[in-house]
Protein backbone atom coordinates (compact mmCIF):
# COMPACT_ATOMS: atom_id res chain seq x y z
CA UNK A 1 0.00 0.00 0.00
CA UNK A 2 1.53 3.44 -1.02
CA UNK A 3 1.72 5.78 1.95
CA UNK A 4 1.81 9.31 1.47
CA UNK A 5 3.53 12.24 2.91
CA UNK A 6 2.16 15.60 2.39
CA UNK A 7 5.44 17.59 3.36
CA UNK A 8 5.67 19.94 0.94
CA UNK A 9 3.07 22.26 -0.23
CA UNK A 10 2.95 25.54 -1.29
CA UNK A 11 0.90 28.24 -2.08
CA UNK A 12 0.68 29.71 -5.95
CA UNK A 13 -1.37 32.97 -6.54
CA UNK A 14 -1.54 33.59 -10.04
CA UNK A 15 -2.70 37.22 -11.01
CA UNK A 16 -5.12 37.50 -13.46
CA UNK A 17 -7.21 40.12 -15.40
CA UNK A 18 -9.65 38.21 -13.12
CA UNK A 19 -7.92 38.09 -10.13
CA UNK A 20 -8.45 34.97 -9.72
CA UNK A 21 -6.31 32.60 -7.28
CA UNK A 22 -4.86 28.49 -7.39
CA UNK A 23 -3.46 26.92 -5.25
CA UNK A 24 -1.00 24.26 -5.95
CA UNK A 25 -0.47 21.10 -4.12
CA UNK A 26 2.85 18.94 -3.91
CA UNK A 27 3.65 16.21 -2.07
CA UNK A 28 6.07 12.99 -1.88
CA UNK A 29 5.70 9.66 -2.20
CA UNK A 30 7.57 6.73 -0.62
CA UNK A 31 10.00 5.02 -2.67
CA UNK A 32 9.04 1.36 -2.54
CA UNK A 33 5.33 2.25 -3.54
CA UNK A 34 3.15 0.15 -6.03
CA UNK A 35 3.67 2.20 -9.11
CA UNK A 36 -0.20 0.93 -10.13
CA UNK A 37 -1.65 3.11 -7.27
CA UNK A 38 -3.25 5.88 -7.78
CA UNK A 39 -3.21 9.46 -5.45
CA UNK A 40 -6.70 10.61 -4.13
CA UNK A 41 -6.76 14.64 -2.99
CA UNK A 42 -9.75 15.56 -1.04
CA UNK A 43 -10.93 19.18 0.08
CA UNK A 44 -13.30 20.58 2.38
CA UNK A 45 -14.96 24.38 1.53
CA UNK A 46 -14.84 26.07 5.38
CA UNK A 47 -13.02 22.76 6.97
CA UNK A 48 -15.39 22.48 9.19
CA UNK A 49 -18.07 20.17 7.04
CA UNK A 50 -17.13 16.94 4.83
CA UNK A 51 -14.15 16.13 2.58
CA UNK A 52 -15.06 14.89 -0.76
CA UNK A 53 -12.61 13.95 -3.97
CA UNK A 54 -11.49 16.41 -6.27
CA UNK A 55 -8.88 14.50 -8.31
CA UNK A 56 -7.85 11.49 -8.31
CA UNK A 57 -4.29 11.12 -10.39
CA UNK A 58 -1.79 8.37 -11.05
CA UNK A 59 0.71 8.39 -7.76
CA UNK A 60 3.96 9.51 -10.01
CA UNK A 61 1.91 13.07 -10.57
CA UNK A 62 3.28 14.45 -6.87
CA UNK A 63 1.72 17.54 -7.68
CA UNK A 64 -1.71 19.24 -8.56
CA UNK A 65 -3.55 23.06 -9.18
CA UNK A 66 -7.04 23.59 -7.16
CA UNK A 67 -8.31 26.08 -9.74
CA UNK A 68 -11.87 26.06 -7.98
CA UNK A 69 -11.21 28.48 -5.00
CA UNK A 70 -12.53 31.47 -4.12
CA UNK A 71 -11.33 35.40 -2.66
CA UNK A 72 -11.77 35.29 1.12
CA UNK A 73 -12.55 31.79 1.56
CA UNK A 74 -11.07 28.98 3.77
CA UNK A 75 -10.00 25.51 1.99
CA UNK A 76 -8.41 22.12 3.65
CA UNK A 77 -7.09 19.31 1.55
CA UNK A 78 -5.47 16.16 2.42
CA UNK A 79 -4.02 13.36 -0.16
CA UNK A 80 -4.35 9.42 0.12
CA UNK A 81 -2.38 6.56 -1.84
CA UNK A 82 -5.01 4.07 -3.41
CA UNK A 83 -4.35 0.66 -4.46
CA UNK A 84 -6.44 -2.42 -5.29
CA UNK A 85 -9.57 -0.46 -3.26
CA UNK A 86 -7.75 0.93 -0.16
CA UNK A 87 -6.66 3.86 0.96
CA UNK A 88 -3.29 4.49 3.14
CA UNK A 89 -3.28 6.77 6.50
CA UNK A 90 -4.25 10.33 5.35
CA UNK A 91 -1.56 12.64 4.96
CA UNK A 92 -1.29 16.11 7.04
CA UNK A 93 -4.35 18.36 6.13
CA UNK A 94 -3.01 21.56 4.25
CA UNK A 95 -5.32 24.69 5.26
CA UNK A 96 -5.38 28.13 3.10
CA UNK A 97 -7.43 31.45 3.94
CA UNK A 98 -7.07 32.51 0.38
CA UNK A 99 -6.86 36.10 0.02
CA UNK A 100 -9.36 39.17 -0.29
CA UNK A 101 -10.14 40.04 -3.76
CA UNK A 102 -8.38 43.34 -4.62
CA UNK A 103 -10.80 45.92 -5.53
CA UNK A 104 -9.43 48.12 -8.67
CA UNK A 105 -9.21 51.52 -8.17
CA UNK A 106 -12.29 53.18 -10.41
CA UNK A 107 -11.83 55.53 -13.26
CA UNK A 108 -14.10 58.56 -13.87
CA UNK A 109 -14.08 62.29 -15.46
CA UNK A 110 -11.68 61.23 -17.78
CA UNK A 111 -11.24 65.27 -20.24
CA UNK A 112 -9.27 66.78 -23.06
CA UNK A 113 -8.56 69.15 -25.15
CA UNK A 114 -7.29 70.12 -28.29
CA UNK A 115 -3.85 72.10 -28.21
Amino acid sequence: MARIVLVLASLLLYTQLALAAQVKLQWDINANADPSGTVAIYKSNGCTGSYTIVQTQSESQTTWTDTQVEPGKVYCWYVVGRLAGKESTPSNVLTFQMPQELTLPETSNLRGEIE
